[in-house]
């Protein structure tokens, strides 16, 4: 974010893109997780810092730029569109654009082949199923959430900050490049009917630096007549609302931001960076080096939405809610004896979560951990730790897409050691 505002707008809008990139929370809060988005987002910035460079005709340079612009597209392929654009820029601004486009071919078949040895498929396997699996699934998606979701999620999360971009249209010299490339990620993520606030997470450095641009706007119109030091009120409002809502943010104290990070299906908690944290990952991590613990069953969650194995580190049996209720829960009775036998330990966020045999061991705010209060009989054990999913919107997906495909087993999912 320097140096893309350093070679685009200058040294002092530089610096404040640096210390809106070093502060802003959500920057902070996501920089550590391992999702394909901020990763290409990271990967996408220095692109851009690349490709306004002073001097593009660099060899290092080119090849770098050819590189990054196709790991932003494997990484995540719906940013492929963006980092096209930006290395056009470059294609354009370089006298070493043979070269430039050799790299890119080179290191995009690289991962192709890459992909198709990974997955025992053919080239960019993996890439062909997810698009043919989310087009799929779009039919079933259908009117979960409307085109205009992520501005509203983009309004909450930044109070409404995010606004001052409309103030660079009149001159699209300067913000026509950044402007483009966000509305092209919101239009390209727009159009799909499942959305997640991580989808466009590219978006927020984009309009860090627009802003940052503005407040140096701001303090040298208030600076004029006075010391060159000084930023004027205006800029120092702006410069004051950026830091209450970063830090408001990082405190997760922005009204209705619990909003932002859960689509509209679910899939995604609640997330809490320095406040309010889902209890659920302490209750997990507890259990990671609890001793005794030999198969866990979280009664009221489904598995997308748990820490599950990530947290646990342990190759023991594990149900979601949906397992769990369909191996335990007779359509008259809970079947005690089948999950006496099969479960140390209980999770639950329900108080009124009661297993004959079953005392609390722990509690985590809302989240209590009972365990069994025997220690017979053994737990029963699974013969692998990978079983074959089948049934249900699974088995209509993959019939959707591959009608040739041999009917799973009879005995697929959850194999016991011990029938």
């Amino acid at each position: 974010m320097y140096f893309f505002a350093r070679w685009h707008f200058g040294e002092t809008s530089a610096r404040v893109a640096l210390l809106m990139g070093a502060f802003w929370y959500e920057l902070v809060g996501f920089a550590h997780k391992p999702m394909t988005e901020f990763v290409a987002t990271a990967l996408l910035v220095s692109l851009l810092a690349l490709c306004v460079r002073p001097t593009p005709d660099r060899l290092r340079i080119v090849l770098t730029a050819a590189v990054l612009a196709v790991l932003v597209a494997a990484i995540r392929v719906q940013y492929a569109p963006l980092a096209l654009i930006v290395l056009s820029l470059f294609f354009l601004r370089t006298e070493k654009n043979r070269q430039l486009a050799l790299a890119a071919a080179t290191v995009f078949v690289a991962v192709g082949i890459f992909d198709a040895t990974t997955w025992n498929g053919g080239l960019f396997h993996s890439y062909v199923v997810n698009i043919r699996v989310n087009l799929a699934l779009g039919d079933l998606r259908a009117g979960e959430s409307p085109a205009w979701q992520f501005l509203y999620w983009l309004l909450i999360a930044n109070m409404g900050l995010v606004a001052l971009c409309v103030l660079a249209l009149p001159d699209l010299r300067r913000y026509g490049f950044l402007l483009a490339l966000i509305a092209l990620t919101l239009l390209i993520h727009s159009a799909q009917s499942h959305k997640e606030y991580r989808f466009i997470f590219v978006v927020i450095p984009l309009w860090l630096l627009i802003s940052a641009d503005f407040v140096v706007w701001f303090a040298s119109r208030a600076s004029e007549g006075r010391s060159r030091m000084s930023l004027g009120p205006t800029s120092l409002v702006l410069t004051a609302s950026f830091a209450a809502v970063s830090l408001a943010g990082i405190l997760n104290a922005l009204p209705y931001q619990d909003r932002v990070y859960r689509a509209y299906s679910n899939e995604t908690g609640i997330v809490g960076f320095l406040r309010n944290q889902d209890a659920i990952f302490a209750a997990y991590r507890y259990l990671a080096r609890a001793p005794g613990v030999a198969a866990v069953w979280q009664v009221d969650r489904p598995y997308f939405n748990l820490p599950g194995y990530y947290y646990m580190h342990r190759e023991i049996p594990f149900y979601d809610t949906n397992t769990g209720h369909l191996i335990f829960v007779d359509p008259k009775k809970i079947e005690v004896d089948k999950i006496s036998a099969s479960v140390s330990h209980i999770v639950s966020a329900d108080p009124a979560t009661s297993i004959p045999g079953y005392s609390v061991e722990k509690t985590f705010g809302s989240i209590r951990v009972l365990r069994r209060d025997s220690d017979g009989p053994a737990i029963r054990r699974w013969q692998e730790y990978a079983p074959t999913i089948a049934g249900g919107t699974f088995t209509k997906l993959v019939r959707k897409l591959y009608p040739d495909t041999p009917a799973p087993p009879t005995n697929s999912g959850i194999r016991f050691v011990d029938p």
